[in-house]
């Protein structure tokens, strides 16, 4: 079987994502401490052996590259979960 690349869709791209989440409104200093916290935690040896044989890389961005980046993926993939949808009607 071709991958996308193979198959001509050179610009399909897709990763699986996983993250920390809060509440609407959560106040700025708490998501920057426990953004702060969870990167730390992320970076240590013990934690990332730990995630290595699920094949977990974890990520550095910061609360705001994080919401940046949740929102060029549902820009890129919303237009496609719609259409999905409506097939399915």
């Amino acid at each position: 079987m071709p991958t996308f690349a193979e198959a001509g869709y050179r610009e399909l791209v897709a990763t699986i994502w996983f993250s920390l989440s809060g509440p609407a409104r959560l106040p700025a200093d708490v998501v920057e401490r426990l953004n702060a916290e969870v990167r730390r935690s992320l970076q240590l040896a013990d934690v990332r052996e730990r995630l290595k044989p699920e094949g977990i890389e974890p990520g550095r961005l910061d609360a705001r590259e994080f919401a940046n980046f949740v929102a060029e993926e549902v820009k890129r993939w919303g237009p496609i979960v719609r259409t999905s949808g409506a097939k399915n009607d």
